[in-house]
């Protein structure tokens, strides 16, 4: 395989950790089932007093003491997990209706909290929990998870190494060596990336790219050489580096090494505003923490973007949200995220490498239109309008191609 490496898509997942408050299902104390008939005689009017009253507490206490153990009966894939903490329970006051009284039967939707060591982040999943009612109250008897987590779909271990967090298959020995080479990268990112965030990674590499498209929320995901997912936790961002094990796998090293350091970046990204930045410079930049020090040279690095430029000139904008679309053809994308990277390239020859992250974190916190954050962020870092920037940018592809 050669030097050139695919193009790296982050997609930003955005999935609410759900909001709630724990409750719980009991049959009424008045109501004793010691008969065949007590479903009729219990009415409406008894199941409303019966929650009234706090009576429903049982469910809250099934999810707390089976929940876990019910997620882990059928392949024990949350033994390799050192959770800091975890805890199951209902999602929001729900409560049966009569007729679901009257069968027993009580479907209901399930948060599953839980905090990882190192991340620390407080992470809530959604799962459809099922309870069914007995003689001793209701009884948690299923608990299916939404699939966004690698241990929802195969035993996992976890290695740590440095301030990374390695999730993979239990019993592949690819798991610790990512560990170290996420490791190095994360380090490199951290040398490079000035502004302030974790500087810590969580990275998941699953046993078949097909558990990327539940994993990340998309039915694209498993074409995808790697995917930085981004959800709103309660605590802050909850970030996930995902990787491709088809595409992993056939990679060499220093390919390895560049796609790690370009979505570890996005995790540095990631603890700014991220409405606010161009998908040009977001990408571009994290493709230029990439191929920081690998020794790959720009003729590979920009290929197809200096085709481009040696067929008909420079391009006269910077790509548009548009352009980075996963419908378009892989050399028209590749050509887009060059573009990006071309611009961060001519800033670090230009101004010097250390005025690229400044000059993000001022797009990412200007206000006004996408335009006026760049001639903003242009003026206070570089001193010149955005316009010069992207005419320099020009004559840079011109120069290079």
């Amino acid at each position: 395989m050669g030097l050139v490496v695919a193009p790296f898509v982050a997609m930003a997942v955005l999935a609410s950790a759900g909001a709630g408050f724990a409750v719980g299902l009991m049959q009424p104390a008045s109501v004793q089932p010691t008969g065949t008939g007590w479903f009729e005689r219990w009415s409406t009017e008894a199941v409303d007093t019966a929650w009234a009253d706090g009576a429903a507490i049982m469910a809250s206490h099934q999810l707390n003491i089976r929940g876990k153990s019910s997620l882990n009966a059928s392949s024990g894939s949350l033994s390799g997990v050192p959770f800091e903490s975890f805890r199951v329970r209902l999602a929001r006051s729900d409560r049966p209706d009569a007729d679901q009284a009257r069968s027993g039967r009580f479907d209901a939707t399930a948060i599953v909290e839980y905090r990882l060591p190192l991340d620390g982040i407080l992470v809530g999943r959604t799962a459809d929990a099922s309870f069914r009612l007995g003689p001793r109250g209701w009884r948690l008897v299923s608990l299916n998870p939404s699939g966004r987590d690698l241990w929802d779909h195969e035993p996992v271990q976890v290695t740590e190494d440095g301030q990374v967090l390695v999730i993979g298959p239990r019993g592949d020995s690819r798991v610790a060596g990512l560990g170290g080479m996420a490791e190095q990268a994360r380090q490199d990112v951290a040398g490079f990336w000035s502004a302030k965030w974790p500087k810590t990674a969580v990275v998941v590499l699953p046993s078949e790219a097909r558990l990327l498209n539940p994993l990340v929320g998309s039915r694209s995901g498993s074409d995808q050489v790697a995917v930085t997912l981004w959800a709103t936790g309660s605590e802050g961002p909850v970030i996930r580096v995902v990787l491709n094990p088809s595409v992993y796998d056939r990679m060499a090293p220093l390919a390895r090494e560049i796609v790690l350091r370009h979505e570890i970046t996005h995790v540095a990204q990631d603890a700014l505003p991220r409405e606010n930045v161009p998908t040009w410079l977001t990408e571009g930049l994290a493709d230029y923490s990439g191929y920081r020090g690998s020794g790959v040279p720009d003729s590979l690095v920009g290929a197809e973007l200096f085709a481009e430029v040696r067929a008909s000139g420079a391009p006269t904008e910077l790509p548009k949200e548009s352009e980075f679309d996963l419908d378009l053809p892989g050399d028209q994308r590749r050509a887009s995220y060059q573009a990006g990277w071309a611009f961060c390239r001519m800033v670090a020859d230009q101004y010097g490498e250390d005025e690229l992250v400044p000059f993000y974190v001022a797009v990412s916190r200007g206000d006004g239109s996408t335009q006026q954050r760049l001639d903003d962020a242009a003026q206070k870092v570089m001193g010149v309008s955005f316009d010069a920037l992207r005419a320099q940018w020009q004559a840079w592809l011109r120069a290079n191609a």
